[in-house]
């Protein structure tokens, strides 16, 4: 549990670093805008390359975890998106809102995901987190991006649109270059490499300073219908479904402790500079980001305990 809450309490202090930038320093919005863009188009596909150019995607035998891990996914996303009306006439979930209940709801925070695993797991269950941030990067991409093409502010309808916004999208293309990079063996020069090396650095801190710029705790309130479901699926009921599809289809302890720690995790800083960009609710969002921080104190060392 201590482990846990050391590696959580720099990602918090970052998002409220920004926070307090944004209060009593750099209260303007053009500088937060021109730091968002350059986080959206240019750091984090940087980060993307640059992380799954160098993980081996043919060397682990991941099959059953990674249906386990993405069956979740997609069953919170069905159950979400089956009952969106509901939420919009007995929780007042809009659809701005609705996008971001579901990214919150669905997204990891990866980066966290690799710094606990050691701690909690163990090293071997290292490698075996890597491989599946690929394939689960590409889902929650495709499904953030179309349903923020479908539901967010800057919606159009048809599907020649819906597929403009999705093969448009710097995540979804940089994850799609870093695969085909990785799976045909290419190796990049030294000075690209370093250069990579570089941006990827400046990724993870620019995301949760502007995520901590982007969020108002005033907003706590008006935005805690919209919280609290996506609190609950993405801390409690994602690891819940991950850890019963895992023992339905008869995994090994430590593949369904990598699910359960994968799930547990808050959502993604990446979530609130897609909402920003696409239309959706950022406010909420950005608490989404900040609360699920929080909670997660709490939640993972207890979903963790139960697993292992």
């Amino acid at each position: 549990m201590f482990y846990t809450a050391i590696t959580l309490l720099p990602v918090f202090i970052l998002i409220l670093s920004g926070f307090l930038i944004f209060k009593f320093w750099v209260r303007e919005e053009i500088p937060w805008k021109l730091c968002e863009k350059l986080t959206y188009y240019i750091f984090i596909p940087a980060l993307v390359i640059n992380d799954l150019t160098g993980t081996d995607l043919l060397a682990i035998k991941f099959s059953g975890v990674l249906i386990a891990l993405l069956g979740s996914v997609l069953a919170i996303t069905t159950v979400l998106l089956f009952c969106r009306k509901t939420l919009n006439k007995h929780f007042s979930i809009n659809n701005g809102a609705f996008t971001s209940v579901l990214q919150g709801s669905i997204r990891a925070n990866f980066f966290i995901t690799l710094a606990v695993a050691p701690l909690i797991i163990g090293n071997e269950a290292l490698a075996l987190v890597i491989i599946l941030i690929a394939f689960f990067t590409i889902l929650v991409n495709i499904i953030s991006v179309l349903t923020l093409a479908r539901f967010g502010d800057h919606r159009k309808n048809g599907l020649s649109h819906l597929l403009k916004q999705l093969f448009k999208n710097p995540f979804i293309l940089s994850t799609i270059i870093a695969v085909v990079i990785n799976l045909n063996g290419w190796i990049a020069p030294v000075a690209i490499e370093n250069t990579l090396n570089l941006l990827s650095g400046a990724a993870l801190p620019l995301a949760l300073i502007t995520a901590g710029a982007g969020l108002r705790f005033s907003n706590i309130g008006k935005h805690l219908n919209g919280l609290l479901i996506a609190s609950f699926c993405k801390l409690i009921a994602l690891p819940l479904i991950s850890w019963s599809i895992g023992n339905l289809m008869g995994l090994e302890e430590i593949a369904i402790a990598t699910l359960v720690l994968f799930h547990s995790q808050p959502t993604a800083m990446t979530s609130y500079v897609l909402s920003k960009h696409m239309g959706g609710d950022h406010e909420l969002m950005a608490t989404i980001l900040t609360m699920q921080t929080i909670f997660a104190f709490i939640t993972v060392p207890i979903l963790m305990t139960l697993v292992i």
